[in-house]
């Protein structure tokens, strides 16, 4: 098993379950809350781990010029737009629907990677149309979806869900692709998720300042729940950043696309969640897809 694909797995295994610890917060606390403590978890972590590894850490961070950090803030807004459409959807829409629709950022990547140079063979095209395929069915509620379980989709909150999912997709895997191309080379791994979670971090202060939102600490119970996505979600940014610094873009980003098979798999085991046949057979559409298109 090459790096890249050790990299990409682990990415998804951390986004998966912070993903679904996220579903519970951002419903308990709200979207914008839950975002920026992860944020604040994240960065103040990061400093630590740099501190730790000493000044060599910090160098490239200082070192580099304007176009990289112009390059470093852009991707940032991308991603945490697309954070906060993904947590949105999910707290309008079930686990089982907006996961694997979300997934496809892994494919927007790859393809985003190719136009940039990446080689990407035109024979993964059937990994493509599949993987998107898969998505689009797993989409589809069960039939009477609803009831009292965690994962119920709330009112008229179906098809909002999906289409939210839909630009995270886009925004994750273009945010992605620019960080894994024109950040990550010359900020180093550490330095680059230091610095989309410092970023976000103050962005999202601006944002609750100028709307008047609340970012108050969520206490104790769920501070440890955001605590513990910001650390999930930041360990699969840095497995990718890593995965980047060595070359490689395309290929772990789309594994950890997987992260939307982790997700579902973790509400059908943990809250019950119902995923009717369809879902199944979509989620195992999006797996061969994203199967194939690795063969690329």
């Amino acid at each position: 098993m090459t790096a890249a694909i050790l990299l990409g797995l682990s990415a998804a295994l951390f986004y998966g379950t912070g993903d679904f610890l996220a579903g519970f917060a951002s419903r308990a606390i709200g979207v914008l809350r839950m975002m920026f403590w992860s944020q604040v978890t994240v960065s103040v972590g990061m400093a630590a781990a740099m501190c730790v590894a000493g000044l060599g850490a910090w160098r490239p961070v200082y070192g580099a010029g304007w176009a990289v950090w112009g390059w470093a803030i852009g991707s940032t807004f991308l991603i945490l737009g697309a954070s906060g459409l993904y947590f949105r959807a999910l707290q309008v829409g079930r686990f089982s629907v907006v996961t694997p629709v979300m997934a496809c950022y892994g494919i927007v990547a790859a393809l985003c990677a190719a136009a940039l140079g990446e080689p990407l063979r035109a024979s993964v095209l059937p990994g493509v149309i599949l993987a998107i395929a898969g998505g689009v069915v797993s989409s589809i509620p069960p039939a009477g979806a609803g009831g009292d379980d965690p994962g119920a989709t709330v009112a008229r909150g179906g098809g909002e869900g999906v289409w939210l999912a839909a630009l995270s997709a886009c925004f994750y895997g273009a945010g992605f692709c620019v960080q894994g191309r024109f950040v990550t080379p010359y900020l180093g791994a550490l330095g680059t998720v230091w610095a989309f979670y410092t970023v976000g971090m103050v962005v999202l202060l601006a944002v609750a300042l100028l709307m008047r939102g609340d970012i108050t600490f969520p206490g104790q119970h769920y501070g440890a729940v955001t605590a513990l996505t910001g650390l999930l979600s930041g360990l699969a940014y840095l497995s990718l950043s890593v995965a980047a610094g060595l070359g490689s873009i395309a290929l772990p980003t789309v594994l950890s696309s997987l992260t939307s098979m982790v997700t579902v798999l973790q509400a059908r085991l943990i809250i019950r969640e119902p995923v009717a046949t369809h879902q199944w057979l979509g989620m195992v559409g999006v797996l061969v897809g994203l199967a194939v298109l690795n063969l690329g």
